[in-house]
């Protein structure tokens, strides 16, 4: 026992020994009444206050001076740095800071006024939480804002509706996402004035999770359905379609049922979760998987056509989902899960598999569950009737491959999302 305490008090002073030496190097600066620590040779943070000394206006150091006159930049708020500094009115932050830490603002009941001069990477937990005054906040605009990402929807000022102004004072209403535009932060437009319709951008690529809390806006204008398949959603709370309550509109058309094209060669995890309108998918042979939950929520589906060319559908990718017909074009079955579908569709949807991998199906991992599997006839003809000569349908060959001028033969033709067999 007196062995064991000996070791305990020893790893103790160790522990101690290092937290000194790290901190060796650390000073503390005095600037206009707000209190820096800094980092190392060049780099300081804002340091955590006593609430009594804090203005009723902070102006944020973009460098500090020590007191041999050596410089360092400002590139961070510590945590807690400000924590029940109730006296504090009006913040102004500079361009300098990269990062804000857990709670460095929270519970500041007189703050009503946040400033940024640029854009942080990244704001802590809980950073602005019980700060529930604040009415205006201030970003050079809304390109510089939309790169932030907030760790929770209270890291944001924004979180109690607060009104957000560029440079100019102009209020911001989301109504177009700026061209350019790759990462849109997580939180990062949560509670944001919006438009009913929303314009996002080509190129997007990633949405940190929750980006669109609380948004009420109805429509997202989208370039196309396969650049939405191309955007890495953080968590499903990262869509602004899992609320349910949003279309999809393309060249201001809304998209009802998911055909999509040749320029789609994947549908990643969320993308289209709780989407309502649809009824029918139909994947491309251009796709080669389908990520998690891709489809989950979408209770109207009820037809899915399956490419010849994907080999992996995801977890829950039609959880909540009951199809009554699904025709997989695919020679070798996809990998799926078990719960890739719902038990629903797997007992009572009529599931079609080219001719000939009737018993590949049927032995095949989680395929094997569907209680009605058939081979789809040889010919591939059958039902044929005559095109109609008046309107101008979506066509695709009989593998699913989009055609855009058909020639003399058979193809699908898809009016309306109602599709069947025509002969030119």
């Amino acid at each position: 026992g007196y062995q064991m305490n000996f070791l305990s008090i020893k790893r103790l002073y160790l522990i101690a020994a290092m937290a000194a030496a790290l901190n060796a190097g650390a000073s503390e600066i005095v600037a206009d009444g707000i209190v820096y620590n800094t980092l190392n040779d060049s780099t300081c943070e804002v340091g955590r206050q006593t609430p009594s000394d804090v203005p009723s206006e902070v102006r944020l150091a973009s460098a500090v001076t020590d007191a041999d006159g050596k410089s360092y930049m400002v590139t961070s708020v510590s945590n807690f740095a400000f924590v029940t500094c109730h006296n504090l009115n009006r913040l102004f932050i500079p361009a300098t800071v990269q990062s804000i830490g857990n709670s460095a603002f929270s519970k500041c009941s007189g703050l009503t006024h946040v400033e940024f001069a640029g854009a942080p990477a990244t704001v802590g937990s809980n950073c602005f939480s019980e700060s529930d005054s604040i009415d205006t906040v201030v970003t050079p605009d809304l390109r510089s804002w939309i790169t932030t990402s907030f760790n929770g929807s209270t890291a944001s000022p924004l979180h109690k509706n607060a009104t957000l102004l560029d440079g100019k004072g102009n209020a911001i209403v989301l109504r177009t996402l700026p061209e350019g535009t790759t990462t849109i932060g997580a939180y990062s437009l949560s509670g944001i004035a919006a438009e009913e319709t929303v314009v996002f951008p080509a190129g997007l690529q990633t949405i940190g999770k929750g980006a669109f809390e609380k948004c009420n806006f109805k429509y997202v204008e989208i370039p196309s359905l396969a650049a939405w398949t191309q955007i890495d959603f953080e968590n499903y709370t990262a869509n602004p379609l899992y609320s349910s309550k949003v279309m999809l509109t393309v060249e201001g058309k809304e998209v009802t049922d998911l055909l999509f094209d040749s320029e789609t060669v994947e549908i990643k995890k969320y993308a289209f979760m709780n989407y309502a309108p649809a009824t029918e998918v139909v994947l491309p042979a251009s796709v080669g998987t389908v990520g998690v939950q891709a489809f989950s929520g979408c209770t109207n589906l009820k037809k899915l056509t399956i490419g010849e060319n994907v080999t992996e559908m995801g977890m829950n990718a039609f959880m909540n989902v009951d199809f009554t017909t699904i025709k997989s074009l695919a020679v070798v079955p996809p990998k799926i899960v078990r719960n890739t579908f719902s038990n629903t569709t797997c007992s009572a949807c009529k599931l079609t598999v080219p001719s000939g991998t009737l018993d590949q199906y049927k032995n095949a991992t989680s395929w094997k569950n569907f209680k009605d599997i058939t081979e789809s006839t040889p010919s591939g003809v059958e039902g044929v009737t005559t095109a109609p000569s008046d309107i101008r349908p979506v066509y695709y060959d009989l593998k699913g491959r989009p055609v855009s001028q058909p020639t003399c033969g058979v193809y699908i033709e898809v009016i309306a999302g109602q599709a069947r067999k025509v002969v030119f």
